[in-house]
């Protein structure tokens, strides 16, 4: 079954996203984080990594596709990405790590979306694509980036 799912991402059914994110700027030194406001208080590096030809599942939500999800987190417009389980959605560029919530992904339109929810909540494992015990797609719940 997951090798199927790969030959759906290697169809022209896929989508083919461009991946942009942002990096420390000295991603060796360690985390320091503000005691107050619980942020990393690094440098960011100014110019944003850009990752193209990614590819992956689009799903654009409608309403019946929000009913059925039944949770509040989720509107219609909203999108969901499915990656390949062997897309390192985490460090994409090689050495290159992904400051949390910097992630945009950028759709063949031109459309940019923001990631929605991070992986540990209830929204992210209620979209993942599972048959059986085996984990098939890994989900990215977006909205239109402002």
């Amino acid at each position: 079954m997951r090798h199927d799912y790969e030959t759906i991402l290697r169809s022209p059914e896929a989508c083919v996203v461009t991946i942009e994110y942002r990096t420390w700027l000295e991603s060796s030194q360690p985390a320091d984080p503000d005691p107050v406001y619980k942020v990393d208080r690094r440098l960011q590096n100014p110019d944003p990594v850009t990752v193209p030809n990614v590819r992956c599942l689009q799903k654009i939500l409608s309403a019946r596709d929000v009913k059925s999800l039944a949770t509040q987190l989720m509107e219609v417009g909203d999108c969901i990405f499915y990656f390949s389980t062997n897309q390192n959605l985490k460090e994409p560029q090689l050495n290159q790590p992904v400051i949390d919530g910097s992630m945009v992904f950028i759709d063949p339109s031109g459309i940019r979306w923001v990631q929605k929810a991070p992986e540990k909540t209830e929204l992210y494992h209620s979209l993942i694509l599972r048959l059986g015990a085996t984990q098939l797609g890994q989900p990215i719940p977006c909205k239109l980036e402002k």
